[in-house]
């Protein structure tokens, strides 16, 4: 299948250690260049090697304007343009509904949902001025079905991260803008402290045990997601391949959803 991102300019927005890395790994295997930033140069460092001089990368905080600006406006003067942009935030903690205190859930709100929208305002403009381009939001099974490890903070403003994609696809359309969102179920390796709270939270003497057994329990394919199985369908989605998708959500979570 040919994905015509060849030279392609990509912004990735959570460029981390796991996901960000692996989808770094994918985009340029496509010969894309890509661009992106986190808040911690650390997150963004390996993957700045990989793509060595065929791409940018820079700490930026997806939760403030004025930084998302500054990085976008950075890679359209570098590259000229933006072909797609990839909003990759939003940490989960395992935890307990009635732990959050009304901080959590503002710090939450800044966390799932600011990042995508901010992003979107930068972006826009400049794939409007270009004849299109793609947007892809990560999810989170937690958005879809209530319950879970992960507190229900998350699940809520992911939700509403899906509700704010619907919505752009809808408006963005006209102008050959493509909005999609995709959701993975558990991605292994997961960061130590997710994997240490889901061990605590499923009782497991080891993280090993704790995710064998949530697999084995909760994933009808009996394992869980690797990044790069992710990575794929944002690179699908990100493509000429998906040219008539939008307002979709790609879930790759080995049939732990049950839902229509």
């Amino acid at each position: 299948m040919e994905l015509g991102l060849n030279e392609s300019v990509i912004i990735l927005l959570g460029a981390g250690p796991i996901l960000g890395l692996a989808i770094t790994e994918a985009f340029v295997s496509e010969g894309a260049i890509m661009c992106g930033a986190s808040r911690n140069p650390e997150n963004w460092r390996h993957s700045s090697q990989i793509v060595g001089t065929k791409g940018y990368f820079c700490t930026a905080d997806g939760r403030d304007s004025a930084s998302i600006r500054s990085f976008v406006s950075s890679v359209k003067d570098r590259f000229g343009t933006v072909h797609a942009a990839i909003c990759n935030v939003g940490p989960v903690h395992a935890g307990d509904t009635w732990d959050l205190s009304p901080e959590d859930w503002a710090e939450a709100c800044r966390d799932n949902v600011l990042p995508l929208w901010n992003l979107c305002q930068q972006v826009v403009p400049v794939m409007q001025e270009h004849g299109g381009g793609a947007i892809v939001n990560i999810g989170s099974v937690s958005g879809l079905q209530p319950g879970g490890i992960s507190t229900p903070d998350h699940g809520f403003f992911k939700a509403g991260a899906l509700n704010l994609v619907k919505r752009l696809a809808s408006e963005l359309a006209v102008h050959t803008i493509r909005v999609n969102t995709v959701t993975p179920g558990f991605i292994t390796p997961p960061s130590p402290q997710f994997a240490e709270e889901v061990r605590v939270r499923m009782g497991a003497k080891t993280v090993e045990d704790a995710l064998r057994r949530y697999a084995s329990e909760r994933v009808p394919m009996r394992r869980l997601a690797t990044a790069r199985e992710v990575a794929a369908a944002v690179v699908f989605l990100s493509s000429k391949a998906a040219s008539y998708i939008t307002g979709q959500n790609l879930v790759v979570d080995g049939g732990y959803l049950k839902g229509l």
